[in-house]
């Protein structure tokens, strides 16, 4: 949870809860396989941009090669996820957040609609329900 991490984060969004129903541990695992990257990686193994690392924390990006930053500001992203899926009346699934992770919102809530997952998305949620 986000009281877990170090009082140094600094986030531009408040804490929220976690993302109902989702386990993000597992979520972070299934990322962590598909996207096959280490955390001595630039973006760390959660693949993390630097934009949009610089959208939600004022950490230095290379903290983002480090587990408990990287998935502190994870949880984040997740909960903007979903406070956005809430808005587009779509339903914050496994699928939809893998979506979103990997190409954004916008698009993850768009194929939602149309039906049409990407490969990546269905990869991440075949993992997570292992």
């Amino acid at each position: 949870m986000i009281a877990d991490c170090p009082p140094a984060i600094i986030f531009h969004w408040a804490p929220a809860a976690q993302a109902e129903g989702l386990d993000h541990d597992r979520f972070f695992d299934a990322i962590r396989q598909v996207e096959g990257h280490q955390w001595t990686d630039p973006g760390g193994a959660l693949a993390f941009t630097r934009k949009t690392w610089e959208a939600l924390t004022s950490l230095p990006y290379r903290l983002a090669q480090k587990r408990q930053h990287a998935e502190a500001v994870g949880r984040l992203l997740l909960q903007e996820f979903e406070q956005q899926c809430r808005k587009a009346g779509v339903r914050f699934t496994v699928r939809v957040a893998a979506g979103a992770w990997n190409k954004g919102i916008v698009d993850a809530i768009k194929r939602e609609r149309m039906g049409w997952p990407r490969d990546y998305s269905v990869r991440v949620e075949n993992l997570y329900r292992e």
